[in-house]
C-alpha cells in the first residue's frame, strides 16, 4: 500500500516526455513496483518509512533476500522518487507555517 499515492503519482507525471499512452503506462508500473515493494516489506509506504536515501537503502537491504541485484536497482529508482516528493512535500509546509 501507498500513502499518498495520488500525490505520487501527480509527482512523476510531472517531467514525464512522450504520448499520454506512454506516460500512464510508466506511471502504472512505477506505482506497481512501490507496491510489490510494500508487500515484500511488509510495510505501508508512507512518510513516515520513505522520506530520505537513508530509507531508500534500508528498505533495499530488506528486499535483498526476495530480490536480486538488478529487480532491487529498479526499485531504487521508484522509491527514491518517492523519497523526493516526501522531501518535497515537506519543504513546502515548512515554507508555508513560517
Amino acid at each position: 500500500m501507498i500513502e499518498n499515492e495520488k500525490k505520487f503519482r501527480k509527482w512523476i507525471t510531472k517531467d514525464e516526455k512522450g504520448s499520454n499512452s506512454k506516460i500512464k503506462h510508466t506511471t502504472n508500473s512505477k506505482i506497481s513496483n512501490l507496491n510489490v515493494v510494500s508487500i515484500l516489506i511488509g510495510e505501508t509506504i508512507s512518510e513516515k518509512n520513505l522520506f530520505n536515501e537513508i530509507c531508500v537503502e534500508k528498505i533495499s537491504n530488506k528486499l535483498r533476500p526476495y530480490r536480486n541485484e538488478k529487480s532491487i536497482l529498479e526499485y531504487k529508482i521508484v522509491l527514491k522518487q518517492y523519497a523526493q516528493m516526501v522531501q518535497h512535500l515537506m519543504k513546502n509546509t515548512l515554507v508555508k507555517t513560517k
